[in-house]
């Protein structure tokens, strides 16, 4: 009897330690070791890609954005812009000298920023009441055009942060024409509900300049 409990005692022993250095299972705290890139945007040229990387801040609880950039042969892998604060959206200029991203810094909320890359200077475009869900260049790189779901497209000036024009629509989902003067848009503003419910949507053109 004493070497069957023995027995067991050791057999729990060891199932004991197993059960606590057991790393195939996902814990809880196992989501702030975790990193994920998204929304890989290539550079005009096609030598760099920038991209958001984020990853779960064990301090605060919250999601962590920042914007990475990484030649397309596999080198120079670096962080752009990181930190505390949250960067999201990066878009190339058409020349590539240029990248726009938003960013929640300096106590402010969602704004717009623009940083040329030959430099590293960055500057502030934008004073926004929401956070834009799209960001997009004019084909001459002049223009940028912001919008989202709580945001109307607006058309701004890029070197003076310059609000042109407030388009009227709460739209995120747009593009520039070629030539720059028309701004393109996907909406159901004009369905019915029951057609909505079929996810049925039209394409609009609006002048850029209003």
């Amino acid at each position: 009897m004493r070497k069957i409990t023995a027995a067991l005692l050791l057999t729990a022993s060891f199932s004991l330690v197993a059960a606590e250095t057991d790393n195939s299972k996902f814990l809880n705290t196992d989501v702030f070791e975790l990193e994920i890139a998204a929304d890989p945007q290539i550079s005009p040229d096609g030598s760099q890609v920038a991209y958001v990387r984020q990853s779960m801040d064990i301090m605060t609880d919250r999601l962590r954005s920042n914007i990475w950039v990484v030649g397309t042969n596999g080198r120079g892998h670096r962080p752009l812009l990181s930190g505390t604060d949250s960067y999201s959206s990066p878009r190339w200029s058409p020349e590539g000298d240029r990248l726009v991203y938003v960013a929640s810094a300096e106590g402010r909320g969602s704004e717009l920023y623009v940083r040329w890359m030959d430099t590293g200077q960055t500057a502030l475009l934008s004073n926004l009441p929401a956070s834009p869900d799209a960001v997009a260049w004019s084909p001459d790189g002049t223009h940028l055009a912001t919008g989202g779901y709580e945001l109307p497209v607006t058309n701004w000036d890029a070197d003076l942060g310059k609000s042109i024009q407030r388009l009227g629509v709460k739209e995120c989902c747009f593009a520039w024409s070629p030539d720059g003067t028309k701004i393109a848009y996907v909406s159901d503003k004009e369905r019915k509900d029951s057609e909505r419910a079929w996810g049925k949507i039209d394409v609009w053109i609006m002048n850029a300049a209003g």
